[in-house]
């Protein structure tokens, strides 16, 4: 981590559960108490993620839950990595999957 200007910078936070792991990178506003962030996921298929332990772990793992919460809304079984824009306050943060740019089929 970085701090600096009432900010936490970080480009290695890595979150693993039995069957997800997840890197955040990006910025905390302390001050603000908001984000800007990037979450890359990497899902296994089909389970689960004990994450009650992770909830008094502070901001940036709160939005790692709520990030894996909209992700386990969706069926696991055609995903191998996602990636994620996070913004917006601690209270209300935004999660939008960042789409691929579109890869040709090789025959």
């Amino acid at each position: 981590y970085l701090i600096t200007n009432g900010n936490a910078y970080t480009t290695n936070v890595k979150l693993e559960g039995a069957s997800i792991t997840a890197w955040l990178v990006g910025r905390t506003g302390l001050k603000d108490r908001d984000y800007d962030q990037v979450a890359i996921v990497d899902p296994g298929v089909g389970a689960t993620i004990p994450v009650a332990g992770y909830l008094a772990a502070g901001p940036t793992v709160g939005a790692a839950l709520l990030l894996a919460s909209q992700i386990l809304k969706t069926p696991l079984s055609d995903i191998t990595q996602v990636k994620y824009k996070i913004t917006g306050s601690w209270e209300d943060p935004v999660i939008e999957e960042v789409e691929a740019p579109p890869t040709e089929k090789q025959e």
